[in-house]
């Protein structure tokens, strides 16, 4: 059986991706936890897919899925999820920005306390976030506070994409899942894991920009806030018919 299933959504990330599975096979390791990588492409063109192929010829647990339209991270994220095998589903970023050693100290907290879902905050005491610009650190903090006003979810960070949570979870939910993009899909996941009366827990995780800038690019803001907006208030507005019945 596998434990663990560690989701990777990647677009040009092949001067990352090496390191992100070295570190994943240490920290794992060194715990003896049964996992698999399921790194998920989106259209990259710096020969992320060919450096994969060859790791999966290496590594039966390194996975590669080719998604080849690229609707936004939620999709991809998503498509990570369906893949996965594991008892949990972890889903990291493939730039390094985070500490692969916080899911090992976020799945002890999804065991030890039986949690459904831990979300790695970088906003709450304990957690941190290095090299971020001010204005994409307020615009990251500000969609927390809006959506968390809105739609009454008690988190800091819940638009982050880094957490781990239980296959079962993702498989009862999915089908309420419809936003495509980032970080309206780590919302709806979100409500929806509250909705459905699911344990969650933020965890404080650490988070380093890179020193390159390049993940601003990535993010197209133009398309994302009106995203954002659209699902926060369908979601808002769906809360407020439910409690009107």
């Amino acid at each position: 059986m596998t434990e663990a299933s560690i989701v990777v959504p990647i677009i040009n990330e092949k001067k990352y991706i090496l390191a992100t599975v070295n570190n994943i096979n240490i920290a794992f390791g060194e715990k003896n936890i049964s996992y698999e990588i399921i790194f998920v492409d989106d259209n990259s063109t710096d020969g992320s897919v060919e450096l994969i192929k060859k790791l999966s010829h290496q590594d039966s647990r390194i996975k590669l899925i080719n998604h080849d339209k690229n609707e936004g991270l939620g999709s991809a994220s998503i498509a990570g999820y369906k893949k996965a095998v594991g008892e949990i589903i972890m889903q990291i970023d493939g730039d390094l920005a985070q500490d692969v050693r916080d899911l090992i100290l976020m799945r002890e907290e999804l065991r030890t306390k039986n949690i459904d879902m831990v979300i790695g905050s970088r906003y709450m005491p304990g957690g941190s976030q290095l090299g971020k610009s001010l204005i994409r650190d307020w615009g990251s903090r500000s969609m927390n506070f809006i959506a968390s006003f809105l739609l009454s979810i008690p988190f800091k960070d819940f638009t982050h994409t880094f957490r781990i949570f239980k296959r079962t979870l993702f498989l009862d939910l999915h089908l309420n899942l419809k936003e495509k993009g980032h970080p309206g899909f780590f919302i709806e996941l979100t409500f929806w894991a509250i909705k459905k009366n699911y344990k969650i827990n933020e965890f404080p995780s650490s988070y380093k920009e890179r020193e390159d800038g390049s993940a601003v690019s990535k993010i197209r803001i133009s398309r994302e806030i009106p995203r954002f907006l659209k699902i926060v208030f369908l979601l808002f507005f769906n809360n407020l018919k439910s409690k009107n019945k």
